[in-house]
């Protein structure tokens, strides 16, 4: 790797790695409208058990249907990880003179499905609801022309690519184990620890020292938003 080497490192801290996947199929949730033991109002549901509303949760569902060509990659205590092609990627803007969502178009993703995930309870669902409150106050500027939907760098999430923290678009379900899955962003490097096994030679001090940067930054924008991590280490740290 030289020192033109453009990547960035992601903390992730959605559930530590990794859940069965031994069907790989493609669904929606099922509407279900009841009350919501969060806000008590009755509205579509994030699962039968837990009876918790999208709102409450700021978590957006995300059809499989449009993915194609999922591959496994890892699997650990808690989940296991894919890799897919979502075909229409995640919503960049509301078009208003075609009045219609606006999408990135096609792109790499992970599918993290977590284990036991079909009674999964509002108490387990909070590392979720950390993730969406702490994204929430990285929003791009909208009125900003260097936010506009012909920037998909910059646009194409909910979220500021700069806070070193992995991308997450939302869930989705598994309909043959009925298990919750977490989509997030690809990263090609894979983890750190992984990154240094491989490339140990090819790796400079001045890297290592930035990378160093981009961690501790991604680790204060974590406690700036008053959360511990809880599991940090080199696996969790991921590289693009």
């Amino acid at each position: 790797m030289d020192q033109q080497t453009n990547y960035k490192l992601k903390i992730d801290f959605l559930i530590s790695s990794d859940v069965h996947l031994n069907h790989p199929t493609q669904t929606t949730l099922e509407p279900i409208f009841k009350k919501c033991n969060g806000c008590k109002r009755r509205r579509k549901v994030f699962n039968k058990i837990g009876q918790i509303c999208y709102q409450c949760y700021k978590a957006k569902k995300i059809p499989l249907s449009g993915n194609k060509d999922i591959e496994f990659i890892a699997e650990g205590g808690f989940s296991q990880i894919y890799k897919a092609t979502w075909i229409d990627g995640p919503i960049i803007d509301w078009n208003e003179e075609n009045q219609k969502y606006d999408y990135y178009g096609e792109m790499t993703v992970a599918l993290k499905e977590l284990n036991n995930s079909e009674s999964i309870n509002s108490r387990e669902l909070n590392e979720l609801k950390v993730y969406y409150d702490f994204v929430s106050k990285w929003k791009p500027n909208k009125n900003s022309k260097s936010h506009r939907i012909s920037n998909k760098e910059y646009y194409y999430v909910n979220i500021n690519d700069h806070n070193y923290i992995n991308i997450c678009y939302g869930i989705t379900q598994n309909p043959i184990t009925k298990n919750f899955m977490i989509i997030t962003k690809y990263y090609e490097s894979g983890d750190l620890a992984h990154y240094i096994a491989d490339n140990f030679f090819n790796y400079p001090w001045y890297s290592k020292l930035g990378n160093l940067l981009f961690i501790s930054s991604g680790l204060e924008n974590i406690h700036d938003a008053n959360i511990i991590h809880k599991d940090y280490h080199s696996g969790n740290i991921l590289i693009e």
